[in-house]
């Protein structure tokens, strides 16, 4: 559960969040989640529930695209390239 604390304490009002962060963030946190062969019955269902959870938050068309399309700007205006890492370079495109 430490990753969604550290999640909560990025977005929180006291650190400004701008909209570059979500993605990045959200993507973490899904393959933070993905289940583990490691994990035992009930790590197993949580992780599951958690990330399907995660699943259905962002997920319009529309808003991917504008998480999508803000993310790349910030890395193209030079900040930082992980975040195209991240949510692939093909963003550049559009």
């Amino acid at each position: 559960m430490q990753p969604l604390y550290h999640a909560t304490l990025a977005m929180s009002p006291d650190q400004k969040p701008t909209v570059v962060v979500m993605l990045p963030l959200m993507n973490k946190l899904k393959s933070f989640y993905d289940p583990k062969e490691s994990d035992n019955t009930l790590e197993r269902k949580m992780r599951k529930a958690i990330r399907n959870n995660l699943e259905i938050r962002y997920n319009d068309e529309s808003v991917v695209e504008y998480l999508e399309e803000a993310t790349a700007l910030y890395a193209w205006l030079g900040s930082s390239t992980r975040y195209l890492i991240v949510c692939g370079t093909d963003l550049l495109k559009r």
